[in-house]
């Protein structure tokens, strides 16, 4: 939706918008390792109110800064035993991840609907995988289908019980099962791709489509959250480490950004109470070696928790 305002307000705006211009170089206004943009807070987050995170690995390191602020975090508690942890990690929460605006919307439709989940369900050598959760380890169906109830007991007490819902999209590249009829959480594994020949078809999102699940996904939210959940809306700084579109990977990673920002801006403008962080441009235009871990891939916990430590000053009531 375009945003058209009066010449006079938008001058005054930007007179009194101390972060309206571009610095310089050395300029005093942006110095230090890590820059934190402007705020323009809609709400206020209470300590005693659980915090909902959905989202990546960015969103798991935001978990653990806010959980070491003392507030409650209901995704940092899910545990998982290790055989089912995906690879080599060690992050319990890992499980949860979250990738792509569809499996976003797909897991909290699921979460309130009435489906048993076998429909995320995929049959490999060994087991079962769940294409809408982070882990390449198959499992019995009968703990597949149990991990699925945990996951919407989890998913629909949370967002019940928050008092703020933090969404963080991460990737527009994305994949669609045939079999099921929905999306996978995120590029099919080896295993699934042995057992299933062609049946995953690639896609990228596009703006409408990615503004579409942003916006249902926040009404889902609203409809079964409480009346003063707020949203907060980012962007993963993590960058889309392979791409399967013929474009080169930078140019690929802007691109699925780029769409995710503007799907961001679309809720904020959309909602009250949802605001956008921009975690995304903190770390993106940050010193590097004060932001990024050696694999230039993962963000650095330091620069996570700085931005969350200010999200908290400045939103706390």
């Amino acid at each position: 939706m375009t945003v058209r305002i009066p010449q006079s307000q938008a001058f005054r705006c930007t007179r009194e918008n101390g972060a309206s211009k571009w610095p310089e170089r050395g300029s005093e206004v942006r110095r230090g390792d890590i820059i934190l943009p402007k705020l323009r807070p809609s709400f206020k987050i209470k300590p005693d109110q659980p915090v909902f995170t959905i989202g990546s690995c960015f969103a798991r390191n935001i978990e653990s800064a806010l959980k070491n602020r003392g507030y409650s975090v209901p995704a940092f508690e899910y545990r998982l035993p290790k055989e089912e942890l995906y690879g080599v990690t060690q992050q319990q929460s890992g499980f949860l991840n979250k990738y792509t605006p569809q499996s976003m919307l797909q897991e909290i439709a699921f979460a309130f609907g009435d489906t048993d989940g076998s429909e995320y369900l995929i049959e490999v050598q060994g087991g079962w995988i769940d294409g809408q959760c982070h882990s390449n380890k198959p499992v019995s169906l009968e703990r597949a289908l149990a991990r699925r109830q945990e996951v919407r007991d989890l998913y629909r007490t949370a967002i019940k019980d928050a008092g703020l819902v933090i969404i963080t999209f991460g990737l527009i590249e994305a994949w669609w099962d045939r079999a099921n009829q929905n999306y996978l959480n995120a590029t099919p594994y080896p295993s699934m791709i042995s057992a299933h020949q062609e049946r995953f078809d690639f896609e990228i999102l596009d703006p409408i489509d990615a503004i579409n699940c942003a916006t249902k996904t926040v009404e889902l939210i609203r409809e079964h959250g409480g009346a003063d959940t707020n949203i907060m809306v980012t962007v993963s700084p993590i960058p889309l480490q392979r791409t399967f579109a013929p474009d080169d990977v930078l140019t690929a990673n802007c691109y699925s950004k780029s769409v995710l920002r503007v799907a961001a801006e679309a809720v904020v403008n959309k909602f009250d109470r949802a605001d956008y962080y921009p975690s995304y441009e903190s770390i993106s235009v940050s010193d590097p070696d004060a932001t990024w871990e050696d694999d230039m891939v993962h963000v650095k916990l330091g620069a996570v928790k700085e931005n969350v430590e200010r999200m908290i000053d400045i939103y706390s009531a």
